[in-house]
């Protein structure tokens, strides 16, 4: 599964936590991360299909006819998925109920580690897992506030007897060094057996980076690319 959502540069903002200014966009995403500002441009990601093929060979041995045939194989077709970024949103009326379930980030070495479960920005209370919980597209969030990521992929509901697991890798890319300066890889789950959606979280940061360790570092004028 190969999918991108490209940032564009971070705005300088003055951060005020009495009074928050939401102002809509058509095509972009804007991201308020603390004193920054992140503005997505791209909401769509790619999803896979397989294709199962079967070869058939005929051969004549002693004048009979004889036929064989080869091994399945499995061909992968991207096609395109819907991607939403979301916030935790309590007091908004514009917010839906969604259930998110357990994220786990994976290590350097390919360890899969369970995220604790997001806290909400204002209140620091526990954001519960399992149930329904308000959430709304994210115009603006505050760096430190849990970002939300929604996958609407039907090609990964590949077992309409349990609850699938998709993994998504995310970048923050400094253009101007050509460097990646924070990666990480989760593990999201379906929301609910046969939904064909996926919902997972990250904490968002103003610390340094430590690539790999669950915490979604940021920075003015860098790029955030999910892969």
């Amino acid at each position: 599964m190969d999918f991108k959502l490209t940032a564009s540069k971070l705005i300088l903002m003055r951060e005020r936590r009495d009074k928050i200014f939401y102002k809509a966009f058509k095509i972009t995403l804007a991201i308020w991360i603390g004193i920054f500002t992140t503005l997505f441009v791209s909401s769509k990601a790619f999803s896979i299909t397989l294709i199962n093929n079967n070869a058939t060979a005929e051969y004549t041995v002693g004048g009979l006819t004889k036929t064989t045939l080869s091994n399945l194989v499995k061909s992968k077709v991207c096609e395109r998925a819907d991607l939403e970024l979301l916030r935790y949103a309590p007091t908004s009326i514009k917010a839906k109920k969604h259930i998110f379930r357990k994220t786990l980030y994976i290590t350097a070495n390919g360890t899969e580690v369970e995220l604790s479960n997001p806290k909400d920005f204002i209140s620091n209370n526990e954001i519960p897992s399992g149930i329904e919980v308000p959430l709304s597209i994210a115009d603006i969030f505050h760096a430190g506030e849990p970002a939300f990521l929604k996958v609407i992929d039907g090609d990964h509901n590949i077992d309409n007897t349990k609850i699938d697991e998709i993994t998504v890798s995310i970048l923050v890319y400094n253009e101007k060094k050509g460097e990646i300066y924070d990666e990480e890889k989760l593990k999201i789950f379906e929301t609910d057996v046969d939904t064909g959606v996926f919902i997972g979280f990250i904490e968002s940061s103003r610390k340094s980076a430590i690539k790999n360790d669950g915490l979604l570092s940021v920075k003015e004028n860098f790029k955030i690319i999910l892969s």
